[in-house]
């Protein structure tokens, strides 16, 4: 009995034994040191309209010309895109509203009042890459404002195991690699702002320690009791 015994305490031990901690840096920066980095989205702060970039796709509709109306069209690597009356026409680094009035200019020599909008349906010059404690690790295509929370829940939300106090957002500043650490059980209770991620930023969820602890001692309890329904029989 006593052999089985220790088994079970030694399977336990392992089941737990895997609960290393991701423990974030304590010099890196939270709470208002992090908004500094990575601001929030405020009525004093005006957000950052997308700029198209190469290979993204976008919609052109000219009002009342169908047959100028393209969908679907797919920036060049070079960033420029044909319309009918209108061959390599710069799009990369323009806002949909630049892309538009630019057209606008274009077209203005074959037609009286041209009235152009342009839609980004895809953005693939613009990624953010999730990791850590997240369903789906990957990495994402954003278009517009696209805040941490939304980042996320595009690799389908947090696991059950996730750091949620200590989630980290990695962004180049002035060519230097930053960190910030954000609250995202706060931010869902609106105690604090939702942060704004940009293109090529990096969002990475960290592992809890007791969350894992909690979950092996789950997964264990089961093995426990089979080894004591064992030991109770000789």
């Amino acid at each position: 009995m006593i052999r089985y015994s220790l088994i079970a305490v030694a399977i336990f031990s392992a089941a737990i034994g895997g609960c290393a901690n991701n423990n974030v840096g304590v010099d890196v920066p939270r709470g208002d040191a992090a908004y500094a980095l990575v601001p929030a989205a405020s009525a004093s702060r005006q957000l950052k309209e997308y700029r198209i970039g190469p290979l993204d796709k976008i919609d052109v509709t000219v009002f009342q010309e169908p047959d100028l109306t393209m969908k679907g069209l797919t920036v060049d690597a070079s960033g420029l895109i044909s319309i009918p009356f209108v061959d390599n026409a710069q799009a990369a680094g323009l806002t949909a509203r630049e892309l538009a009035r630019s057209l606008e200019d274009e077209l203005r020599s074959r037609y009286l009042h041209p009235q152009v909008t342009v839609t980004i349906t895809e953005s693939v010059s613009q990624r953010v890459t999730v990791q850590g404690e997240v369903d789906e690790p990957g990495i994402y295509p954003i278009a517009g404002a696209t805040t941490l929370l939304g980042a996320i829940a595009l690799a389908s939300g947090e696991t059950d195991v996730a750091a949620t106090r200590d989630v980290v957002v990695l962004r180049t500043i002035d060519g230097e690699p930053k960190a910030a650490v954000f609250d995202i059980q706060r931010i869902r209770q609106a105690q604090d702002p939702d942060p704004l991620i940009e293109g090529n930023d990096v969002v990475i969820v960290g592992y809890s320690r007791s969350r894992g602890l909690k979950e092996n001692i789950l997964l264990a309890v089961p093995v426990l009791n089979l080894f004591a329904l064992s030991a109770a029989r000789f």
